[in-house]
């Protein structure tokens, strides 16, 4: 019989999250809930949004407020690239930061 084992997702709390996405960005935690289209903090935001769904529990109502987006705006996010593997190298070095340190 051959064993499967469950790979359980690590889980961090979404502050950490944020911290260590804006430290990789070089921009500050406040301004990913900045209105701006700048692509460096567009870039982060999605990460963040991105990295918190997959290892955080934070829902779609609090990722909104905390980023001042729409609720439905969360939602929509998905990664651009459909392969998972294609997107977690595009999104290895904050990984990195978030997983292995």
């Amino acid at each position: 019989m051959v064993s499967h084992k469950h790979q359980e997702t690590k889980k961090f709390e979404h502050n950490y999250i944020i911290k260590r996405t804006c430290e990789h960005y070089e921009i500050e935690p406040n301004e990913l809930s900045k209105k701006t289209r700048k692509q460096k903090i567009v870039n982060a935001r999605k990460a963040f949004i991105l990295l918190s769904k997959e290892y955080s529990d934070i829902c779609n109502k609090d990722l909104a407020q905390k980023l001042n987006l729409a609720e439905s705006t969360i939602s929509t996010i998905k990664p651009e690239i459909s392969d998972r593997q294609t997107w977690e190298k595009r999104f290895f070095r904050v990984f990195y930061f978030i997983i292995l340190d």
